[in-house]
């Protein structure tokens, strides 16, 4: 998934805006197929240029409605207490990135950080917390 752009309110309305840096803008791989062939689905065949549209079809669903309409369902169907937002959904991402291993300075430029500092800030609790985890799994055979 290209990120060349993003979508929020600007002086006036809600539009298309720059990213907030430089760093912003990045490739972002999808392992997913369903997500790849919807996006090529609506790529081919869409008669909107919107992934994800607003009920009259006009514009981009606005993301509180998309929160409301897409992640609440999502949410339920998986049995989650909390709904699912497009933060938790990134902070999942880069956590299973960390947990798998992947360089910081890949983690950084896929999540569009400049540098790794907010990576080991954020997320290298999740490595510490596993680690432990599997010292306390390895001494209970060792003892």
């Amino acid at each position: 998934m290209h990120v060349n752009a993003s979508w929020g309110l600007t002086e006036i309305r809600y539009g298309r805006k720059k990213p907030k840096t430089q760093d912003s803008v990045r490739v972002v791989p999808f392992k997913s197929g369903y997500l790849v062939n919807l996006l090529k689905q609506v790529q081919t065949h869409g008669k909107s240029k919107w992934v994800v549209e607003n009920r009259t079809g006009t514009g981009p669903i606005d993301p509180q409605n998309f929160t409301n309409r897409c992640f609440k369902d999502v949410s339920r169907k998986l049995g989650f207490i909390t709904v699912i937002t497009s933060h938790v959904a990134r902070h999942t991402y880069i956590s299973h990135l960390v947990d798998e291993r992947v360089p910081y300075t890949l983690i950084a430029k896929l999540g569009g950080n400049r540098t790794t500092e907010m990576v080991a800030r954020v997320y290298a609790h999740s490595i510490y917390d596993n680690e432990k985890k599997l010292d306390a799994v390895a001494n209970l055979y060792t003892s």
